[in-house]
């Protein structure tokens, strides 16, 4: 997976519902790319140039991919220091719901 790919994917996956009335900027790093978010009123926009909230590292953008859509464990992940997150970590969980996360409870930034 790629850059874009990435980008595509969270487009696909993007669940405007999920994002409500959040409001951020995320910036997800993979070695020295990056992409950079917002998430405002329920709109995703790609490649903004704000400064990021926070920042998730991910070791590859298979494990970003995984974490995401929930078929990796973002705890596990973590402790293995694929995942790490300058800024505000419990965003991670949010994000995951943004994004349809299959292993996310129902309701899970309550």
């Amino acid at each position: 997976m790629s850059l874009a790919e990435l980008e595509n994917f969270l487009i696909a996956r993007f669940d405007e519902q999920m994002a409500g009335a959040f409001d951020g900027v995320i910036r997800l790093s993979v070695d020295a790319q990056s992409l950079t978010f917002t998430i405002r009123d329920g709109q995703l926009t790609c490649n903004t140039q704000a400064t990021p909230d926070v920042t998730f590292m991910f070791s590859d953008f298979d494990t970003a991919a995984g974490i995401l859509s929930g078929q990796t464990d973002a705890i596990d992940a973590f402790m293995q220091g694929r995942f790490k997150a300058d800024g505000y970590l419990m965003w991670a969980f949010a994000m995951m719901a943004f994004f349809r996360g299959e292993s996310l409870p129902v309701h899970p930034i309550e």
